[in-house]
């Protein structure tokens, strides 16, 4: 599941929820620091969770195919192909940087509404101003 704010200004001002599964444990060019996911992401998901079925975070969702430039190369428009960074290698991230990060443990899987509600709770909008 991924919290956002896509396409902002044309949708809700309110956080949106996609659901999808984890359909690779690797990226483009098989990048071992990302996860493919089939939850539909537009621009203003960068930076928004993904939540595993435990309600953990999975992920930080980053980026979509280009379906035009796909479609001119390969000649198919692919679907449902985004991608995320590991939670691992965010954790790296923030370890590397000084920020301690305190992590629950969780064997019980929640429902999409739980995740959903918690999801929206923690995911905040941010925009950069040049």
């Amino acid at each position: 599941m991924v919290v956002g704010f896509p396409l902002s200004g044309l949708l809700s001002s309110d956080p949106i929820v996609t659901t999808g599964i984890i359909s690779a444990l690797a990226g483009m060019r098989n990048d071992q620091r990302d996860l493919q996911i089939s939850a539909p992401i537009q621009p203003g998901n960068s930076g928004g969770p993904v939540f595993d079925a435990n309600g953990r975070i999975a992920g930080i969702a980053v980026g979509t195919l280009d379906t035009v430039q796909m479609a001119r190369a390969i000649g198919v428009v692919p679907e449902n192909v985004n991608f995320a960074i590991k939670a691992d290698e965010a954790r790296q991230f923030l370890a590397a940087h000084g920020v301690t990060v305190t992590t629950a443990e969780s064997e019980k899987e929640l429902s999409t509404a739980a995740i959903a509600e918690q999801g929206v709770k923690v995911t905040v909008r941010l925009e950069c101003w040049k």
